[in-house]
Order: C-alpha cells, then structure tokens, then sequence
C-alpha cells in the first residue's frame, strides 16, 4: 500500500498565551506531502520548558524517522515505541534541573504513512482526527469519524464511567489535568495507537487542545466534507480560533490524494488473469501458509489445555465444605464464592460513591461509619473503616488501626477529596470525631496511589 498526499496545509497560533509552546514537523508543510510521517506537540511548564519540551520531542522523533527508516517502511507499533524511547533520552538530556518542582512536558501526536499501514499515536490531550467525508450527512455528520483519539485527561476518564457529561467536561474545573504526557526523569508514558483502513480523498486532522476550544468533531466533519479547497478549508477552521481561545492552537491539515493497494497479478496478464494470478500467488507463499495454519492450530489446543487447567483449579477451589445444621451433622451442600462485582453491588444501595478516577472508587456510609475502597483495575475492596469503626488503613509497614473509634461517637464529616498528581491519585481527609466544647475534632488525612495503595497517612488535630 502506498499512500500519497495532496499539499498538506496547516495554521498556528498564539491564543491568549505569552509564549507559543506548540511545536510541529515537517516545518515546511506545503512541501512536505511526500514525507512519511507529521508530528504535533503542545509544551506545558510555563515560559521556555514548554517550549523546549515539545521542540525537544518533535525533533528528536524526525531525526530517528530519517535516520532509522523501518525495514521495506512497513510501520509498527514497536518501531514507534523505539522512537518514543529515543526522544525520552533527548528529553531527558534537555533537562538540567532534573529536582525542580515545576517539570516541563509535552504531549505528543504523530501519523505514520508506512507501505503496510497508517498508525496514528498518540500522549495525552492533543488529538487526531480520520475524517471520511464521503461517509458525512447532516443528520449524523459524526459517522464520517473513522479516528478519534480519546484525550489522556482525568475529565475524560470521569465521562467514560458515567460520572459527568461530555457537556459538563468542557466547562469542568479539572479539564486541564492529564494522566500521561512526556516528561524528563520520569516513567515512560508510551502512547496509544489506532488504525484503520485508509480511502482516497480521506482527511487526517492533527490538533492541540486550543484547537478544540471552539471547534467540535460536528463542526469539523461539516467544514472538511464542503466542495471548497482545501486551503479554504483550512482557512475557515483558523478563522474558528484566531482572536477566541484562550490556549496556543494548532492543526495540521492532510488530505488523502491515492492509496495504491498491493494486486497479486501476473505480469502476463494484471487486470484479466485474476484466477491464475490468486494460484500463483498461493503457490508462492504456501510454506508461509502451511506455517500459519500449524501456528494456529497451536495457539488453539494451547488456549483449550490452559482453560480446562483452569476448570481443574476451580473445581478444586469450589469443594464441597460441609456446613453444620441444626442437627449438628455435616451439611454437604456447596459454598460458592461471591464474584467480585457481587461484592460491590451489596454496596450499592446503602453507601454513597464516590469516584477517584482510574477506576477506583470509595464507598461509605456514614449511619455505621464503614469506608471501603474498591479498585476496579485489580478487581480488589479494601476496608478502611469497618461497621465497627475501626480503622484498617495500612501504610508502609505500619497500621492506623491499633486505636479504636468507638462506633457511638465514630462519625465522617467534612468529607474532601483532591486528585493531586500523577503520582497521586487521590488525597482524602475525613473529620472522624465531631467537635465538642472539651475537644477538637480529629482530622483523618491519607493519600491513595494509582494502584490502590495507601501510601501515607496523617492523622492530626484540626
């Protein structure tokens, strides 16, 4: 498959900022329909780190494109990690004050044109767009979306488990903070792909968040599905936010000239020979066949021995335990073990939820004090409070339980709940004893990791 492009077309600007933070390659788009690859970043850290963060990235990834062309340019997502590895490296080195407190970042867009596919990746809010406008009409213009990357920010994880709308996440007070960037001396954030089939006359739209202030995917598949060129196109999408976003914004415009598929012709005969040429091309690649039949075969007895091994273990764990009855003989009647989401569903109706973000949440009820902690991702509960008010928050080695709240007096006030960092999902403080003319309240003050994990605690005087 080889893909080619008309004149790409692309429009920048400041926003409201002091300083442009935006950075892109090629820099010279109305030349560049015959580079392989277009590269979108938008810097954070306030004036020059942003700056130095998004400039740092795109450049390094266009030297490892140029220099470290994929073999016969069939793109991976392997290839595209290696390069992502290499601009950390370039990142890391810009970095001459790795203990300060303010880090620079930036996110990162990228769209591959490899011979075997189109791989769009992607690093926290800025965006790309596949735009199909054949496929556009005015009753549902958001069918002709064949892409569209989903934003790497806490509102959007609060959309997809149905604790806000997409209506309320745009005027949302944490709509800035993001869960993944490129950042130097840090863990690699590696990006997410998507991919999809590739038509003529296709468009994909690269764009940093400023872009999306006023521009909606409606308003997007309306302007790219006009019969106007593609330079007017581009004009009436820059006209959107110049003088009325508040944020740097860019987009970076391609339109998909011709997509050449490979054909498994002959060369006697290439349009009209096509029952011959499908037995050639089998005669030639059968071994390869043959071998992904066997693979296949394999993977398939190994899936069915590893789920009956399974099946084994389960019976084993699902044994009978005899049960005394009222006579006092053993009752062989079958314990079955409550599933996880049984486990949360008693929960349901009687504590109040709250959400902490990457699929943790917190349950509580303050009629009998119990606080517990469910984390989705690793399908565990974790009592903090039980019914009898007593606390089981572990931290470290230690246990905030050896002092006992007694359950008349143990009640949640005062409930806050802040997510803080990347590193920190949550902070959480409760006042656990009401306030009286001969004492202060009690403050309970812990934070939880991203993987459910409380690690550090505070309780103290308020």
């Amino acid at each position: 498959m080889k893909i080619t492009l008309y004149k790409p077309e692309g429009f920048q600007g400041i926003g409201q900022k002091d300083n442009q933070e935006d950075y892109f390659v090629p820099r010279e788009l109305p030349s560049a329909a015959v580079s392989r690859f277009f590269i979108l970043c938008d810097g954070m850290g306030g004036h020059e780190n942003g700056e130095v963060a998004s400039r740092t990235v795109c450049e390094a990834l266009e030297s490892y494109f140029t220099k470290t062309p994929p073999k016969d340019h069939g793109v991976s997502e392997e290839y595209i990690n290696e390069a992502v590895k290499y601009a950390y490296q370039k990142l890391d080195e810009k970095d001459t004050n790795p203990d300060s407190a303010k880090k620079m970042g930036t996110t990162l867009t990228c769209v591959y044109f490899g011979d075997n596919a189109v791989l769009v990746a992607h690093i926290g809010d800025s965006r790309v767009y596949q735009i199909r406008p054949s496929d556009y009409t005015k009753d549902n213009p958001l069918n002709a979306i064949k892409i569209e990357t989903k934003d790497h920010s806490l509102v959007r994880q609060l959309v997809e488990v149905g604790e806000i709308t997409e209506e309320e996440a745009k005027t949302h007070p944490k709509r800035n903070i993001i869960t993944k960037c490129m950042q130097p001396h840090d863990d690699y954030d590696m990006p997410e792909f998507d991919s999809s089939d590739v038509k003529a006359d296709d468009y994909f739209f690269l764009c940093s968040d400023g872009v999306l202030e006023n521009i909606t995917p409606e308003i997007l598949c309306s302007v790219l599905s006009e019969d106007i060129s593609d330079e007017q196109k581009k004009e009436k999408l820059s006209a959107m936010c110049v003088g009325k976003t508040h944020d740097n914004f860019t987009g970076i415009l391609l339109h998909v000239k011709n997509v050449e598929s490979s054909e498994f012709a002959t060369d006697a005969d290439p349009k009209t020979n096509t029952d011959s040429s499908i037995l050639y091309w089998f005669k030639q690649n059968l071994s390869t066949i043959l071998i992904a039949i066997a693979t296949i075969i394999c993977v398939i007895w190994f899936y069915r021995s590893c789920n009956k091994s399974e099946s084994e273990d389960k019976g084993k764990q699902q044994q009978e335990i005899p049960i005394k009855n009222d006579g006092g003989k053993p009752n062989n009647k079958p314990q079955k073990k409550k599933s996880f989401s049984e486990e949360v569903d008693k929960y349901k109706n009687t504590h109040s939820r709250k959400p902490l973000a990457m699929g943790m949440f917190l349950y509580s009820n303050t009629d009998n004090s119990e606080i517990i902690l469910v984390n989705e991702n690793a399908k565990k509960l974790i009592p903090l409070v039980d019914s009898a008010g007593n606390c089981w928050i572990k931290f470290g080695d230690s246990t905030l339980t050896k002092r006992k709240v007694e359950k008349e007096n143990f009640k949640i006030f005062n409930f806050k709940m802040d997510s803080i960092s990347k590193d920190t999902l949550a902070e959480i403080e409760w006042t656990i004893e009401k306030e009286t003319n001969k004492s202060r309240a009690k403050t309970l003050e812990f934070k939880i990791n991203t993987m459910g994990e409380i690690h550090s605690s505070d309780p103290k005087q308020k």
